[in-house]
């Protein structure tokens, strides 16, 4: 597959879930963070394909690499469309160590307090939670991270939650999609367009909220 000139350098994992078959989601980046594709269907997307996940197994692992561990600032954008109800503790995307104070960084669904709700973890010591429950079968863009000082949530565009924290971004644990926070829980619905940027982005994304503009 080609890659997309249009991409912002800083990006460092692109899955547009393009591929016609097999169980390989290729990085559309330039540092090679393909995926292995565990049980999760190719389906129609936010933008042309995307990946259902059927709330029972399913999830994409990524190996650790150097390029996913930026050490101060971090953009992580995706579409996600999941069913009224579901309240299990997800992990829309995962890479932060086991032990404390929990190096890395993450993007949840339904964490505590916040059913409904996307909140995002750079390591800092505690979730940034949204406000809007996203439960509706729609496509929402979700773009959270850090800037070095401030930990961001946009939902759709817009600023959900804006918070000083320190980040603690650097983990060796391999990435993943779509893994429950609790065994036995897992990510049903659709995830498409799942990007990370070793940098903080801005908040102005074009129609498709597919080529954000980095911030110098």
């Amino acid at each position: 597959m080609t890659l997309n000139p249009k991409l912002d350098p800083s990006c460092v994992l692109c899955f547009p879930f393009e591929e016609s078959g097999g169980n390989i989601a290729y990085d559309q980046s330039n540092y090679g963070n393909n995926g292995t594709i565990y049980g999760a269907i190719r389906t129609l997307g936010k933008i042309r394909n995307g990946l259902y996940f059927d709330g029972v197994d399913d999830l994409i692992k990524v190996p650790n690499s150097p390029s996913l561990q930026p050490s101060k600032q971090i953009t992580i954008e995706m579409w996600v469309s999941t069913p009224p109800g579901i309240t299990a503790k997800i992990f829309l995307l995962h890479k932060f160590d086991d032990v404390s104070p929990y190096p890395g960084y993450a993007i949840m669904l339904n964490n505590d307090g916040a059913t409904g709700h996307v909140g995002v973890w750079v390591g800092g010591g505690f979730y940034v939670n949204g406000i809007t429950d996203i439960r509706d079968g729609k496509f929402h863009h979700i773009a959270g991270g850090t800037d070095g000082s401030k930990t961001f949530l946009y939902l759709d565009g817009k600023l959900e939650k804006a918070v000083s924290q320190t980040p603690n971004l650097v983990s060796t644990r391999y990435l993943s999609i779509g893994p429950g926070a609790v065994p036995g829980q897992w990510f049903k619905g659709l995830i498409d367009e799942v990007r990370i940027y070793n940098r903080a982005l801005s908040a102005t994304f074009n129609s498709l909220c597919e080529i954000p503009s980095a911030v110098e």
